[in-house]
């Protein structure tokens, strides 16, 4: 694979607010949406925690340019590891 992508769900990749130029349906499977407060942001947002008996529908999307400094400066609050 020469290009780079990743996983989205809710704003991230909304279709009618960002333009992806490859994108695809995908379904991640043992996870859940919740709305989550932090101190670095003055609402709430959107992330996703392990459970074992609910999936998210999302898309899978090419990095825009292939920028991944944009994507994170973009989602800064969010912990890109996939650690909770």
């Amino acid at each position: 694979m020469t290009n780079a992508f990743f996983f989205g769900y809710g704003s991230l990749v909304n279709r009618k607010t960002h333009a992806y130029g490859e994108a695809h349906r995908a379904r991640a499977t043992g996870w859940r949406r919740i709305w989550r407060h932090t101190a670095l942001r003055p609402v709430a947002f959107l992330t996703a925690i392990p459970d074992p008996s609910t999936r998210i529908d999302g898309l899978i999307a090419g990095v825009p340019n292939g920028d991944w400094r944009a994507l994170d400066a973009r989602e800064h609050a969010y912990d890109m590891t996939g650690s909770i």
